[in-house]
């Protein structure tokens, strides 16, 4: 009689114990396969340099684009992802799959906003230009161009940054202030000046000022309408 009873009750507990061992991978595997959303909720968020992931996790499931901070982080030790992320702004909504959100911040696929400046544009342009996109205060960005202390940093004899910022296509990251923009805009124009009139500024006996100003002339009447 005791060999049925045990058979009659281990049936029932073999069934118990693998539900409860295949309960947790079901759910995980559930996490990996499901978003929590449609994608309507976007975030743009900053891993900080430095910052552990653990509490970039809980800021996900906080904002809603994970449903759980603890499965995430489980997943990114479990690929080997937690010591192989990259710092920075990113671009996430509730409509991807953790997988896709680690694969972004290991390969440091971070979110910028690119803009634009056409040839010829005055500072006064560029400003209007960046306060058009939303991306920068009009004001604020003029009250950088002419700063002091920014001309001094970064060696400009004049009174404001007109001529100096390279016309091109930049990226800026949230969180980027005018000031290093204008650093950014500056150092390209360095790198093409050094490039393409250095010399000829040697040979005509012209300083680095009036080569700019002509360079500027040259380039305004370029992009006038005939």
């Amino acid at each position: 009689m005791k060999l049925p009873l045990l058979i009659k009750y281990r049936i029932p507990l073999l069934f118990l114990l693998a539900l409860t061992l295949l309960l947790p991978v079901s759910h995980f595997g559930l996490f990996l396969a499901n978003p929590p959303g449609s994608g309507k909720n976007v975030q743009i968020l900053d891993f900080g340099q430095g910052q552990p992931l653990k509490k970039f996790a809980l800021t996900l499931e906080e904002r809603k684009i994970v449903s759980s901070a603890g499965l995430f982080l489980l997943y990114a030790r479990l690929k080997g992802y937690d010591g192989r992320v990259k710092a920075g702004y990113y671009r996430f909504n509730d409509g991807m799959r953790p997988g896709e959100i680690l694969r972004r911040m290991v390969a440091g696929e971070v979110y910028v906003l690119r803009f634009t400046v056409p040839e010829g544009y005055s500072i006064y342009q560029v400003a209007e230009l960046l306060a058009g996109r939303r991306l920068f205060d009009r004001d604020a960005f003029l009250r950088d161009c002419f700063s002091g202390p920014l001309l001094r940093e970064l060696g400009i004899s004049g009174k404001s940054v007109e001529g100096y910022l390279y016309p091109s296509t930049y990226d800026l990251t949230p969180g980027m202030t005018p000031a290093e923009l204008i650093r950014l805009m500056t150092t390209q124009f360095g790198k093409v000046f050094e490039r393409e009139f250095a010399g000829r500024s040697r040979n005509a006996a012209l300083t680095k000022r009036e080569i700019i100003i002509l360079a500027s002339m040259i380039e305004k009447e370029a992009v006038r309408p005939g």
